[in-house]
């Protein structure tokens, strides 16, 4: 596979999965992200929790794999992220 196929698969995967999550949590969080964010404590308090989770779920997957994976691990993962479980 080339470069540019990686590249692509790969945003618009993003595209795919992005868009739902985000309206979800438009739902889920109760408004526009854009007016919630111009309160700089509630942006950078919810975006440190995003990271602290997104570090959980990496480390998890290190400890469960020594680095490397199995599919079926990756797709569960994704599958926490993207349902928010």
């Amino acid at each position: 596979m080339k470069p540019e196929d990686v590249a692509h698969q790969s945003v618009n995967r993003f595209v795919d999965l992005a868009y739902g999550k985000y309206l979800a949590g438009q739902d889920e969080h109760g408004g526009c992200l854009v007016k919630k964010s111009k309160d700089l404590s509630f942006a950078l308090a919810h975006i440190e929790e995003e990271i602290i989770d997104l570090w959980h779920y990496v480390q998890a997957v290190r400890m469960a794999h020594g680095g490397k994976p199995k599919r079926a691990d990756v797709e569960m993962i994704e599958q926490i992220v993207n349902n928010g479980d």
